[in-house]
């Protein structure tokens, strides 16, 4: 599953980078653990991260979790408190 997971995962890059308010969106894979995957991603605001999580590209993934995914995702966001 890791691979078919993957590949969905890299579908999305495109397709977030062109969303409004997209400043990065980089997929990481642990290099121990080849099953685990991160979005990395800065957004302009909380408007762009939400019109972000409304696309078409990402609800498809969210549908597919259930069969992706062993564990429930994990999507924690964090504000930046340097410059």
């Amino acid at each position: 599953m890791e691979d078919k997971l993957q590949q969905v995962l890299l579908t999305l890059i495109e397709p977030s980078r062109a969303d409004d308010g997209c400043i990065d969106y980089i997929l990481h894979r642990d290099p121990e653990d080849h099953g685990q995957f991160m979005f990395y991603e800065i957004r302009k605001d909380k408007k762009a991260l939400n019109n972000h999580l409304s696309q078409p590209h990402l609800q498809k993934l969210i549908r597919q979790t259930d069969e992706l995914l062993e564990e429930p995702l994990d999507v924690t966001i964090w504000e930046r408190i340097n410059k």
